[in-house]
């Protein structure tokens, strides 16, 4: 009874090491259906320096991209549903439809102050916009999504 419980033990602390420990591969899908796949993906940016993905060493423009994954979770460019420059969303829920989120936060000064005190009062607005596609596709509007928060 003792060995098949060790057994056991060991089996399962053996699963939920091997689980932990899974690499992640990182990749880039441009819109020419091209998938670029490497190991350090990072998202660059600064002043006077267009955004741009680099995975290891080779850049790609944003308006080249059609999704990335750099661990973080999956990231679709907007840029054709909107007919604006590009910008990435989240996915949300992976499915047969995917969902995906834009989330935009604005801290703003109001002209409030506490009671016995001049401190300013700082509000937070946040806008979502929502999008969705079928597999690899190109991200739509989700026109039937009720207002997030």
């Amino acid at each position: 009874m003792k060995s098949i419980f060790t057994s056991l033990l060991f089996i399962v602390t053996t699963m939920c090491f091997c689980q932990t420990n899974a690499v992640h591969i990182n990749y880039i899908h441009l819109f020419s259906d091209s998938i670029i796949y490497g190991s350090h993906l990072r998202f660059e940016s600064g002043f006077m320096v267009e955004p741009q993905l680099n995975m290891d060493g080779q850049k790609y423009k944003l308006d080249d991209v059609k999704f990335y994954d750099d661990g973080l979770g999956l990231k679709g460019n907007v840029m054709k549903a909107t007919f604006g420059k590009p910008l990435f969303a989240l996915r949300t829920i992976k499915g047969k439809l995917n969902l995906f989120e834009t989330s935009q936060k604005t801290f703003d000064i109001g002209g409030f102050t506490y009671p016995n005190n001049t401190n300013p009062y700082f509000y937070k607005t946040e806008l979502k916009k929502g999008y969705y596609n079928k597999g690899t596709g190109y991200l739509k509007k989700n026109k039937l999504q009720k207002p997030l928060s």
